[in-house]
């Protein structure tokens, strides 16, 4: 399927380079580096003279240190050279592993877009893809009225920004045909169901947010051509030190595990949620907005009568995501639910009653995370932190 960047005409003439020597006196503060705001007429002036070695030396020495040019006061700090548009709006695909329109920031592994004013308008996603985190960096403000997605989803056959992450810890793998367990993060992940008596895999422990990274991966079932683990959510995260308005939707959530299409082996397990981050003073966070970074469903382990059904994504803020379903009379072999809301963990697979595989167990959440944390409105899934 081709995806397309949309990006304002501004963007395009600059983005990937910096501008040099570029004067920033009289422009509306926030200020870059090398300049302060000068609260009289919420202007940018040199914060050093240019007179001389002299000088330097000698403003060097204020107690008030300088303007370092770098933005983000929580888990990110990015730092990028000035020469930013001042406004873009952006919709369609990104590829966050080697796109040109992210910039140098002091960030290698994110990719970083940096303007004035950032907005994703009405009725339009950008959707992140690839192998690192989307930070966007807006000096004095971010709007989303549409969409961010850097969610995982089987239609797009691709992880979120950042997804799956190598810092993700591995499971007890399953044993025999048994389903295989859901992604841990901020929960832990659903265990396996039994296939055939064997017991199904068990996702290690959820673990604290220290670093900018998206969701982990469920784990594959057991026996030959088993069901595959759901990727886990992608991680995006905005800056701004002026404000940040969002009235639209911002998903990071997980993949369903996908089911096998062979007969008697076990479902995968359910991806993570990823991570939203939010770094702004003045944060607005409308009624009519949803965040989440929910896990995906387990898939169904497989019967006498492949294919398994795959476990749903995470694709609604308040509705869990379902395991596929196994034998359509009973629970048997179907995998575990997601998380949503405050259940941070992954749901348990289904046991097979018979020779079928153990159903796949649900991923656990992401994270949601405010600096400052305030009180916001619309509907977040799992809450903020």
């Amino acid at each position: 399927m081709r995806s397309c960047l949309s990006v304002s005409w501004v963007l395009a003439a600059v983005a990937g380079c910096h501008v040099a020597g570029i004067d920033y006196t009289g422009k509306s503060c926030p200020c870059p580096g090398g300049y302060t705001c000068d609260e009289t007429t919420d202007t940018c002036t040199r914060a050093i003279d240019d007179a001389g070695p002299t000088d330097i030396a000698v403003d060097t020495t204020l107690d008030t240190p300088l303007d370092d040019g770098c933005y983000g006061t929580g888990l990110v700090r990015a730092c990028p050279s000035p020469g930013w548009p001042d406004m873009v709006s952006l919709s369609g695909s990104i590829g966050t592993t080697t796109s040109p329109l992210c910039v140098p920031a002091q960030l290698p592994n994110a990719c970083v877009i940096v303007a004035n004013h950032i907005v994703i308008p009405a009725a339009v996603t950008l959707s992140g893809r690839g192998t690192r985190p989307l930070v966007l960096v807006g000096v004095q403000s971010i709007d989303v009225v549409g969409t961010i997605d850097v969610g995982s989803h089987h239609n797009l056959g691709s992880v979120g920004a950042g997804g799956n992450s190598a810092s993700c810890e591995a499971a007890v793998p399953p044993a025999g045909i048994a389903g295989g367990a859901g992604g841990s993060f901020a929960g832990k992940g659903g265990t396996g169901g039994q296939g055939n008596g064997a017991n199904g895999g068990i996702a290690p422990a959820g673990v604290a947010l220290t670093e900018l990274r998206g969701g982990c991966p469920g784990e594959d079932g057991g026996g030959t051509g088993a069901g595959t683990g759901g990727r886990g959510g992608g991680a995006v995260y905005l800056i701004s030190p002026g404000s940040i308005t969002i009235a639209g939707t911002i998903d990071a959530s997980g993949e369903g595990g996908v089911g096998a299409t062979v007969a008697d082996v076990g479902g995968g397990g359910g991806g993570t949620g990823g991570l939203i981050g939010l770094d702004c003073p003045s944060l607005t966070i409308m009624n009519s907005a949803a965040l989440f970074a929910n896990g995906g469903g387990g898939s169904a382990g497989a019967g006498a009568t492949p294919p398994a059904n795959d476990g749903a994504d995470a694709l609604v803020v308040t509705t869990a995501a379902a395991g596929g379903v196994g034998d359509p009379t009973s629970n048997n072999r179907t995998g575990g639910a997601g998380s949503v809301n405050t259940t941070y963990d992954g749901a348990a697979g289904h046991a097979s009653a018979g020779s079928g595989g153990g159903g796949g167990g649900g991923g656990a959440a992401g994270y949601v995370k405010l600096y400052p944390m305030q009180v916001v409105g619309g509907a977040i899934s799992p809450p903020p932190s």
